[in-house]
Formats: structure tokens, sequence, C-alpha cells
């Protein structure tokens, strides 16, 4: 008998990365289910309709989710956690709780520590992950993966129109930044950048986020603050000529490739970023544009290259997109997290 691949995760678990690959497995005919928990009780009624129905599973644990790797053990099973990143990075080194110290810390490691002791198999979202989770929690290489990131496709059903050399409509370059206001997404350099080209009617700014004090919109500037809707930012996506990615110099990009990376490749659309940690590789690669970390004059400096070479602007959201195809679209991915959880 095949076995059936059961996915849980937490119910307030609003977004996880796993959902992509549950998707991506439905439309490859494999057998499947989602289960969402909200604590230990509904896990042991899930485990007990496992047991039920008699049929030989894989458990994955969802990204964000790592707690349940430990309940899963007190109940008996060894899970597949797909964790993406440690708590430890996303609390901890994240730019939202940036250097505290004492009992969360403490707990935070120790919720990483025993999940991924207690896990099967663990699957992180890029290599530099696996070598560093491996020194940093004494975990053995041989049980940990890594599988990209990727991008929720089934949010979209987008067909790519990217041509090469298409023109800038009405020769302004329109400039799109989607991401939360936190350290490492340079925020603060895209408003300065704004003030200093507020006169320059080629470049037209449009900036997504969840909160921002003290700005305001500018002949040059749209401002969207809060949640959008899919409709609305596959719009955006469709309409931008050039998609910014991280605009400092923040240890994170050290260890993590951006959501929003993933967007602009998927969508074939150039992508702009500090060129620094893991997007280095890409920049020397020709797959995007960078620029110096943190240095609004080099950001501008490469915005008037890009506006004069039109031509190798949209040819390399071609590139990044035909990369996309290649190395991390749903299909993909999805056939690499199989192979990986049938074979451990």
């Amino acid at each position: 008998m095949n076995k059936q691949i059961v996915f849980i995760n937490l119910k307030n678990n609003t977004y996880t990365r796993t959902r992509n690959y549950y998707n991506g497995l439905l439309k490859l005919n494999v057998v499947c289910l989602w289960f969402e928990v909200t604590g230990y009780r509904d896990l042991a009624r899930v485990f007990q309709e496992l047991k039920s129905s008699n049929n030989d599973s894989v458990i994955v644990v969802t990204s964000r989710s790592q707690l349940l790797s430990i309940y899963s053990f007190c109940r008996g099973h060894r899970v597949i956690l797909d964790a993406g990143l440690p708590l430890w990075d996303g609390v901890i080194t994240s730019r939202r709780r940036l250097g505290f110290l004492g009992y969360s810390l403490i707990k935070v490691y120790l919720i990483d520590f025993f999940s991924f002791h207690l896990a099967k198999h663990i699957i992180f979202e890029t290599a530099t992950q696996n070598s560093r989770v491996s020194r940093m929690f004494a975990i053995k290489r041989k049980k940990i993966s890594c599988v990209l990131l990727g991008f929720d496709e089934n949010r979209f059903h987008y067909e790519k129109l990217a041509e090469v050399g298409r023109p800038i409509k009405k020769g302004v370059l329109k400039i799109l930044f989607r991401g939360g206001n936190q350290v490492e997404s340079g925020i603060s350099l895209l408003l300065d950048a704004s003030r200093k080209l507020v006169d320059d009617e080629r470049f037209a700014f449009t900036l997504v986020t969840n909160n921002l004090e003290h700005a305001i919109e500018s002949k040059n500037l749209e401002l969207l603050i809060g949640h959008i809707s899919d409709d609305l930012m596959k719009q955006l996506l469709s309409r931008s000529d050039l998609v910014l990615g991280q605009m400092l110099n923040h240890k994170r990009l050290n260890i993590a490739i951006p959501h929003k990376f993933y967007e602009a490749a998927y969508f074939s659309k150039p992508y702009l970023t500090a060129d620094y940690g893991l997007m280095e590789d890409f920049v020397d690669k020709g797959l995007v544009f960078g620029f110096k970390a943190g240095d609004v004059h080099s950001f501008i400096e490469q915005l008037n290259t890009l506006y004069k070479k039109q031509f190798a602007l949209f040819a390399c959201g071609v590139k990044l997109g035909d990369w996309y195809n290649q190395n991390s679209s749903q299909h993909v991915l999805t056939k690499n997290f199989q192979n990986i959880i049938l074979n451990v």
C-alpha cells in the first residue's frame, strides 16, 4: 500500500510554506491529508483517526509549528518537521526582538533544540541554514535536508507575459517594494531615495507595508499600508517594471532568501537588491541586480543605469523567471519535498 502523506498545522499558523507542497502533491494525485489543530488534545484526536484508518502514513509538521514536533513525540510519533527556519532566527535573530535576553531566549532555544532532536527528519529553506543548525543544535547532517522557500502559486493563476526589451510605459520606471517594515527591509532608504528623486519624472515608487509612521505620499511615491488582497498584489506585480528586495546588510540575508525574491521570480520581474549575503551569488550569476547595501547613492545610481539599459533590465527578468521554473517552481519543489519525505 502506498503511504499517505499527512500534514499537521497549528490553526493560528496562517502562513506556512508547507501548504505550497501540499497543493503541489494534490496536483500530482498523491494521497495526502491536511489537519488544523489548536493544541495537544486536537493532535491526539488526529493520531487516533490515523490509527483507526489503518493506513501507512508519513506525518509532516508544517513550518512555524515546532511545538507540534514535541507533542507528537509525546504521543509516540516521530514526525518530519518542515521547519523552514528555526524559531531562533524568526524571534531572536529577527528584527522584531533583536537583542533581548533572559528567559525568552532560553525558552526559544529549548523549543528548537527538542523539536529538532525529537523529529525524525528536518527540512530547512537554505543550505546555509542546514550547516548552521547542525552546529548550533548538535544535529547530524544526515537528519537535515533543504527545500527552497518557493512561492504559493495556488494563490495565483498568472500567464507570464514578460517580453525581452519591452518599452517602459510613458517613459516611467514603475518600482515596487512589498514587505514588512523591519530593520533589514531598508524602507528608510527607499523613502530617502524617493525624496531625492521627487522631481525626477522617470521613476515612480509603490510601497506596500504593514506599518509605517510619519510617512506621506508624494508625487513619485504611492503608499499602501496594511494587508492587501491577492488580486491587488497580482495587479501591483504585473504592472511593475522593477521589484525591490532587502536593502540593508542585515545578517538575516546570510541565512535566508526573502519571500519577495520568489514573488519577483514567479512573475519574471527584474529584481534589485542589496548585494549582500545569499543574494551575492544571484547578483554574480546575473539573475538579479545589486547595489551597495544601505547606500542610497549606490541605489539611485543603479536605478539610473537600469533606466538607460531597459533591454538588459527586462532580459534579466526573463532570465530570473527561467531560473524559477527550473529551480523553485511549485512542481520542482514539490518533487524535491516528496523525494525527501518518502526516503527518510
